[in-house]
């Protein structure tokens, strides 16, 4: 490697040092700010607090949420059973005995 060469960049001079140090400062403040974010507790919900129905849903949602991709079928056969199952794109194929997407 070349006394001007750092990994795959040429720094010719003092600026574009200076402007690579001045962008790496940059991203490495916003990856704290995320770190912090991603650090910081979930609001926490207290019984106490008189909340409308909405907001009790959003917190319900939060808590429970699910994939959005998947959901169940309801079925029922002739001897009058009923259940649930995975919603799948090879449901009526032959052979398959599991839901693979």
């Amino acid at each position: 490697m070349s006394k001007n060469q750092v990994g795959s960049q040429h720094f010719d001079n003092l600026a574009d040092i200076d402007a690579r140090l001045a962008e790496i400062e940059h991203e490495k403040s916003q990856l704290l700010a995320r770190k912090e974010e991603l650090l910081r507790p979930p609001p926490s919900y207290t019984s106490d607090a008189i909340l409308t129905k909405d907001q009790k849903i959003a917190i319900f949602r939060d808590l429970f949420r699910g994939r959005q991709d998947i959901f169940a079928n309801r079925w029922q056969n002739k001897q009058g059973r009923s259940g649930y199952a995975v919603a799948c794109n090879n449901d009526k194929t032959a052979g398959e005995p599991f839901c693979t997407g």
